[in-house]
């Protein structure tokens, strides 16, 4: 779910970069893609997940697909700061997903 959430905001945003180009079906199809990621994570949310956990981990996911999707689609740049960007992000989530012991 945590996936598939991600994939709908990142695509929501991908929708809606394009419907600036005018076209308001692109921007009703972001909308709603937004709005079913934002579904889904509260359903994560009421699901057990740490809320702080799946902030991050939402946001640092998004963020990767944003990027993978900009230089492939959009023909956006690698720079030298988006790798280190996203080597830390992906640093920060495998230190967040780091099973814990319970007390």
């Amino acid at each position: 779910m945590l996936i598939a959430s991600t994939l709908a905001s990142v695509s929501g945003s991908v929708a809606l970069k394009q419907a600036a180009t005018g076209n308001p079906v692109l921007a009703v199809i972001g909308v709603t893609l937004w709005s079913a990621s934002g579904v889904g994570f509260v359903w994560l949310a009421r699901s057990g997940q740490e809320l702080g956990v799946l902030a991050i981990a939402t946001s640092a996911l998004g963020l990767i697909a944003a990027n993978v999707i900009g230089v492939m689609f959009f023909q956006e740049l690698i720079t030298e700061r988006k790798v280190i960007a996203l080597v830390l992000i992906i640093a920060a989530l495998a230190v967040l997903s780091w099973p814990v012991k319970p007390n």
